[in-house]
């Protein structure tokens, strides 16, 4: 006895429902109960969605414009698409080929990608200058991310999710199944759950949750901390020195962007150098005072640092002591997880030779030859800095003294910026835990405006995973271990 079942939308969000409308089993099995009857007919393939993005020019990413539940029998894209299909392609990589021939075919009514293997050659959801407009220099061709497709910049009309390994076993079984009866009498279809999540019932469009104003926003909480701690009932202004880094990545599916070496090694290398200045005395006494800044949202658009100089403008942090005026320095850590041999590049904007700029940089060459590494200036050909939070600074004050500390010169060494394979393999930790040692010194020498500092001596540079646990279990999976066994002691 063959029994059909109406496919209904999943209680939880972003999930896919698989319903098998034939199932030949329930003939020769007895069903006792309807969720029982319900465990028989569905199963779940779990996956990662590609989203919806709203912005001031348009729409990105994918979405259902249909307004209907998308459902389909599944078949591989290798195909013939002559009737409406939920399509599964093996890898990323084959999904850009298949959108590029069938993108636009309406019998694409949504596609599974297989968890394929990682292409040596590189991957990079991105384009090959990440958030160009934002340079702040004319030359917007220049290439920085060469492996560089795009994807995150384009449009579909049918939902897209990102499968788990598991999942894509099962869903190429499914498929075959399929393929094996000639698709006359499909068994298995997919149906997806991507119903639009917003803050307001019944808001399931991009029109209707603009017109309502119940989209969720982009951004989260960046972090900002002092040295010395600022006791705000007396703020005492001072010169400021900005050590800074970005906490946020970005893929085509939004779940999975580990972004182990961009950003989030120049983040693990700047606490580590946070956590080194914590514990030695001598800051009230030091000329000019430290900001530490962690922004969220700079893959989209440098959303943390222009609300950060935003709020500045606006007088919002008088009480730390902290004014448009009053930041001096400002010092960035980029990339820094795949340094060969130690060695670092500075970046600077092609027209900052101003003697704070200078400081700068000669406080990073003394403090790397202090711990065995080496810090270079990036090559002069360079339009300017590379993408990076400092282009917001710059453009609010094109006369700010910055430099980006990075693991590359010319264009990124990174094959996988912004894919899902930037994890901790991508990573080298030695690499890491350098970059802290040269930042904290860095730090001390600009604070106290003397690169022979007695404090220098004092700084260790090491980092336990207690200190971060929720790094720890939920950024990069023991990756903050490393500092205590491999930073070196100064």
């Amino acid at each position: 006895m063959a029994m059909a079942a109406i496919a209904r939308v999943s209680e939880l969000p972003l999930c896919l429902l698989l319903l098998c409308l034939l199932l030949p089993c329930l003939a020769h099995a007895r069903v006792n109960s309807v969720p029982e009857l319900e465990n028989r007919m569905y199963a779940t393939l779990q996956g990662s969605p590609c989203v919806r993005w709203l912005n001031l020019t348009g729409e990105l990413g994918c979405g259902n414009p249909r307004r209907t539940l998308a459902k389909a029998p599944i078949r591989t894209a290798d195909n013939a698409l002559d009737s409406p299909a939920a399509v599964l392609v093996p890898s990323e990589k084959a999904f850009r080929e298949f959108v590029d021939r069938f993108g636009d075919n309406e019998n694409v009514i949504g596609v599974l990608v297989g968890n394929g293997s990682r292409v040596a050659a590189g991957d990079s959801d991105d384009v090959q200058f990440p958030q160009s407009q934002f340079a702040p220099y004319e030359n917007r061709a220049w290439i920085w991310n060469s492996v560089g497709s795009g994807l995150m910049q384009r449009r579909f009309n049918f939902p897209v999710f990102l499968l788990s390994p598991e999942s894509t076993v099962l869903a190429q079984k499914l498929a075959s199944e399929n393929a094996d009866n000639g698709f006359k009498r499909p068994t298995n279809a997919v149906e997806f759950g991507d119903i639009m999540q917003t803050t307001k019932s019944e808001t399931y469009t991009s029109e209707s949750c603009l017109r309502d104003l119940s989209c969720l926003p982009l951004g989260g909480y960046s972090v900002m901390s002092t040295f010395p701690a600022v006791n705000v009932s007396a703020p005492v202004t001072k010169p400021v020195v900005v050590a800074m880094a970005s906490m946020d990545a970005a893929t085509f599916f939004r779940d999975v962007a580990p972004g182990a070496d961009s950003p989030m090694s120049g983040v693990l290398a700047l606490l580590a150098a946070v956590d080194a200045l914590s514990r030695i005395d001598g800051f009230n006494e030091f000329p000019k005072r430290l900001v530490v800044l962690v922004f969220t949202g700079e893959a989209r658009g440098y959303l943390g640092s222009r609300q950060f100089l935003a709020q500045l403008k606006k007088g919002n942090f008088v009480d730390y002591g902290l004014t448009t005026s009053s930041i001096k320095q400002v010092v960035e850590v980029g990339s820094v997880g795949q340094a060969s041999q130690s060695t670092f590049f500075a970046h600077k904007q092609a027209t900052a030779a101003s003697a704070s700029t200078q400081q700068i940089l000669e406080s990073l060459r003394l403090s790397a030859a202090a711990t065995s590494s080496t810090v270079k200036l990036a090559n002069a050909a360079n339009p300017g800095i590379p993408p990076s939070s400092l282009m917001t600074f710059v453009h609010n004050d094109p006369s700010v003294a910055g430099v980006v500390l990075e693991e590359f010169d010319t264009a990124f060494s990174n094959k996988f910026y912004h894919s899902q394979y930037d994890d901790k393999s991508n990573v080298n930790t030695t690499a890491i835990a350098a970059a802290a040692s040269i930042l904290a010194r860095t730090l001390v020498m600009l604070a106290s405006d003397n690169t022979d500092s007695p404090i220098l001596k004092s700084i260790q540079v090491t980092l336990l995973c207690s200190q971060l646990p929720l790094f720890n279990r939920f950024v990069l999976d023991n990756l903050v271990c490393f500092l205590s066994d491999f930073a070196p002691h100064l």
